[in-house]
């Protein structure tokens, strides 16, 4: 099992967003039976769902922008785990 750091060389959350729960999760997955692909998709659906939570009402236009820029930042950091992170993959799964 992975020992969680949070989100490793990027920062921990954009805006309002907290990213770091999200980041911690596949840290543990990586290390177990758990398909790569699986566990990267989670990341993305828990970074998006740190975006909603750091951004709960999109009333205004200037909330809207933001929440838009963490959903991109969240596909920047899932595109960067799908691109670095097979090297970081110890589980039993498979690690493409």
């Amino acid at each position: 099992m992975g020992t969680p750091n949070g989100c490793t060389k990027v920062p921990d959350g954009y805006g309002a967003a907290n990213f770091k729960p999200a980041c911690d999760k596949p840290d543990i997955c990586y290390g177990s039976s758990t398909d790569r692909i699986s566990c990267d998709k989670k990341l993305r659906s828990n970074l998006k769902a740190a975006c909603k939570a750091g951004y709960p009402t999109l009333t205004l236009p200037t909330v809207a922008d933001e929440y838009n820029k963490c959903i991109a930042m969240s596909t920047v950091y899932y595109d960067g785990v799908r691109k670095f992170g097979k090297k970081h993959y110890a589980g039993s799964g498979n690690p493409a």
